[in-house]
């Protein structure tokens, strides 16, 4: 172990004690299942005493790919204006095993309002109804079912019909009526079609004075600069506007509570396991043997070319067949169909079938890519890609990189559910988990094989990961011009750019680091496909 990774892991410990030592924010939570007609509901609810003696409450719903978890800073400024909260997960997220669609989503939010209604928990006349994204539009087409006190929508989902591929992707409309006293807020980084659909139905001119809130007809939309869709729920001018508005549609009295963005201790922690990774893999992992990490150095134009090849026969084959349909994730069966074809693709093109007998059953497949395989009979063809015998991929390498991927999302998802967001993997989502781990697998060691050893020196180790990144941006621009001009009808890829950047990033980082110790491309290509299928099995919802 090198005196780099001893101090690392010090600093690694450190945060992490830091972050356990921090001042707790879980406060009068409590959580169950409430089952309404057709649907099973898991709920938390928040309050700032045991007992709440006044009848205000907010019901708070998430975005599409999310969870209750997420909006828990909603959740708490709600709480500090002094309303109960109650989070729910819609069908197909979070703790949720139903299967989602848009439409049911509404159904089960209507009927947890009536649910509550009837047992006297709720009443209309002091209930709030505050949503995101997709739970924003939601929150705001219940006016029709449930005439709430007031409504914040924040940076919903179009509610207006939108040309080109946003028609279909977002089914909603506006409903008959407006709610009463709604709050709008979008970012001036959403999608265009948030932006300019809020604006379309809410030219009708703001009106938030005394009156129109006496008159449960006030209404007002905020931009906010320098915002995303995702930070505007931690963003404490959201807080801020959201709590004055709460406290006119409600006449409550001015709560004296500090609405600031609480300190996210998950992050110090978070950032302390990562502090901790190389020393725990150099721990685990088998030193390289001599010549283990020798291959051929990053490919030239020809890798770029072959993946811009591969992503163009996976959007073409998705439009009309999308072979792992039957895990039944929402995008993420696509997301995964991708991951297979362009893996399988790239696989057959650089593997000489002489030289991969480890990857014999792949390079089966280059029969039917004629007019990429034909590369390969250049003699100048600068890849030998062949996976070498017995000095790649031993049987304890492949076995630690193993545990250490296991380990490394298992402390994530519990570092992330502690505070920020539900990753874990419910049952449902774990039975899906070894079929994507499988799909996953031949893109890792296809993109392991393209980019070669790893270099030393820290100049080297950006430059790959510059490198990587760029293969992977060449995937996302595929997937995002089949949505746009073959209405592959898959939103949450565009929607999910930002995670998908920062997952890849952690993701290759850690990657380089088991090639590095192990010297197998065959152990890294195992530890990032468990990482990609535990993100698409987690993140996704189920259909």
């Amino acid at each position: 172990m090198t005196r780099r990774e001893l101090i690392a892991a010090a600093l690694g410990l450190l945060l992490a004690g830091a972050a356990i030592w921090l001042p707790p924010i879980e406060k009068y939570v409590h959580s169950e299942t409430l089952i309404t007609e057709s649907c099973r509901i898991h709920t938390t609810q928040r309050a700032s005493a045991p007992v709440a003696e006044n009848k205000d409450v907010a019901i708070i719903f998430h975005g599409l790919s999310a969870n209750r978890k997420l909006m828990e800073p909603v959740a708490r400024w709600a709480v500090a204006t002094g309303l109960r909260a109650y989070l729910i997960d819609m069908p197909g997220h979070g703790d949720s095993a139903e299967p989602f669609s848009f439409e049911r989503a509404e159904q089960c939010a209507a009927e947890f309002l009536t649910e509550l209604t009837k047992r006297g928990v709720l009443d209309p006349r002091r209930t709030v109804l505050i949503g995101h994204s997709m739970g924003a539009s939601i929150a705001i087409r219940l006016a029709d079912r449930y005439h709430a006190a007031a409504t914040i929508a924040i940076s919903p989902a179009p509610l207006t019909p939108q040309p080109g591929p946003w028609q279909h992707a977002t089914p909603y409309t506006l409903p008959q009526r407006l709610p009463s006293n709604l709050l709008v807020f979008i970012a001036s980084l959403d999608p265009f079609p948030i932006r300019d659909s809020a604006k379309q139905w809410a030219a009708a001119g703001p009106d938030h004075s005394d009156a129109a809130f006496r008159e449960r007809r006030a209404l007002r939309l905020t931009d906010l600069p320098r915002a995303t869709h995702v930070s505007v729920l931690l963003d404490t001018r959201v807080a801020l506007e959201s709590a004055d508005w709460l406290q006119r549609a409600l006449a409550m009295p001015r709560y004296p509570s500090d609405l600031r963005t609480p300190p996210f201790a998950f992050a110090l922690a978070l950032l302390g396991v990562m502090l901790l990774f190389p020393a725990v893999a150099t721990l685990l992992l088998p030193r390289a043997s001599a010549g283990a990490t020798a291959g051929v150095p990053f490919a030239t134009w020809k890798v770029y070319a072959t993946w811009a090849a591969a992503s163009l026969l996976a959007a073409v084959v998705l439009k009309f067949w999308i072979p792992l349909a039957a895990l039944r994730l929402f995008s993420g069966d696509y997301l995964a169909s991708f991951l297979l074809i362009v893996g399988l693709a790239a696989i057959a093109v650089y593997c000489k079938q002489a030289g991969c007998p480890i990857l014999a059953v792949f390079a089966r497949v280059g029969p039917l890519l004629p007019f990429l395989k034909s590369q390969i009979s250049d003699p100048k063809f600068p890849f030998d890609l062949r996976l070498r015998q017995r000095r790649d991929g031993s049987p304890r390498s492949i076995l630690a990189a193993t545990l250490l991927a296991f380990v490394a999302f298992l402390a994530a998802s519990w570092l992330l559910a502690w505070q920020a967001t539900d990753v874990w993997l419910n049952v449902a989502r774990s039975l899906r988990f070894p079929f994507v781990l499988l799909a996953a697998f031949p893109y890792a060691l296809a993109e392991e094989l393209a980019l070669g050893p790893p270099p030393t020196g820290t100049a080297g180790v950006w430059r790959r990961l510059l490198r990587a990144l760029a293969l992977r941006a060449i995937l996302f621009v595929a997937m995002l011009a089949a949505f746009l001009l073959l209405r592959s009808n898959q939103i949450l890829i565009p929607l999910l750019a930002l995670y998908l950047l920062l997952f890849s990033i952690a993701q290759r980082l850690a990657a380089d680091a088991i090639r590095r110790r192990a010297g197998s491309a065959a152990a890294a290509a195992v530890f990032g496909a468990i990482l990609a299928a535990w993100f698409i099995a987690a993140v996704f919802p189920l259909l």
